[in-house]
């Protein structure tokens, strides 16, 4: 999860500070990036968003 945050915010979707923990700025952050990527929006970490996250 901390790596995927640091990609996050790396991508400008703020989650604070890449803590590992799937609190609700992380979630946030991983549905307005799903919603970029026209991928489904769930607010978490599933594999769409871990691939779409590695491009």
């Amino acid at each position: 999860m901390r790596e995927a945050q640091e990609r996050l915010n790396a991508q400008g979707y703020d989650v604070g500070t890449p803590d590992g923990a799937a609190g609700p700025r992380t979630a946030k952050a991983l549905r307005e990036f799903q919603k970029a990527q026209g991928i489904p929006v769930t607010g978490r970490l599933d594999t769409a968003t871990q691939g779409a996250l590695s491009r």
